[in-house]
């Protein structure tokens, strides 16, 4: 089973990676996530392009070969039905440092994870359950548990539970605990990853879930970008540090 992380979601230059590449220690037993964002619209070169959205063109700069490293492309499409063929172009684009990909998308045909994993089966998947997924359940944990098992098992190595999508909503841990429970009790053989308003002010709010759960994942995005919707390194920075301590102390 793949190894948790520590993840954050939004880097536009090595220089960025590199600078905190190495805060989060080996022995912690989790890896440092690099998330980039990418959609169909930039692979198509049809995209307004914000401070979080590299050119695909300079992805496979971005990745370094860091062995506690867990490079991602965080995709988004609505075109459900060619996305297997999508993921190939944006591998390409990832170079040999990229891992795998986020699916930022409700739903994706699991024919196509798949033709896309008999292709490349050493890659990662991390399936996000965001807004629109979660609504097409009808918000049940047991709904969710259930089209994971039955749809998803043995396609994807993580599963994110993120309403906030970026946007830097802070997660509600009654809510997260729920749907986790509910997939335990499936046995779902997948890593489990939280997301949703994580800063170094806000981790404290996952304390209870990380005891419960220890070997779960936690990603941010929104709350560590600067006014100008910059990655905020001085603030990204504090929160690795207190996110690599907060498993440090459960798992002391």
């Amino acid at each position: 089973m793949e190894k948790p992380y520590i993840g954050i979601t939004g880097f536009t230059s090595r220089e960025e990676v590199e600078t905190l590449q190495n805060i989060i220690p080996a022995e912690s037993g989790h890896q440092f996530m690099v998330g980039v964002l990418l959609s169909l619209n930039m692979l198509r070169g049809q995209a307004i392009f914000s401070n979080r959205d590299p050119l695909p063109g300079r992805i496979a700069e971005i990745f370094g070969n860091d062995p506690n490293t867990l490079n991602l492309i965080h995709y988004h499409s609505k075109e459900h039905k060619t996305l297997a063929q999508q993921l190939f172009e944006a591998t390409m684009l990832g170079g040999e440092n990229m891992h795998g990909f986020q699916l930022n998308m409700a739903w994706p045909s699991p024919w196509e994870i798949d033709h896309y994993r008999m292709r490349f089966p050493e890659k990662v998947i991390v399936l996000q359950i965001g807004r629109r997924a979660f609504a097409m359940c009808d918000n049940d944990p047991e709904a969710v548990a259930g089209k994971i098992c039955e749809e998803y098992g043995g396609l994807t190595d993580y599963v994110l539970l993120d309403r906030s999508g970026g946007h830097n909503q802070l997660l509600d841990t009654a809510d997260v605990r729920r749907y986790l429970l509910a997939f335990m009790c499936r046995g779902i053989a997948m890593r489990y990853v939280v997301a949703g308003g994580l800063t170094p002010h806000t981790l404290d709010t996952i304390r209870l879930l990380i005891q419960e759960f220890p070997y779960l994942s936690i990603d941010a995005e929104g709350g560590l970008r600067d006014a100008n919707n910059m990655l905020d390194l001085f603030f990204a920075r504090e929160y690795l540090r207190q996110a690599s301590m907060v498993f440090n102390i459960v798992s002391a």
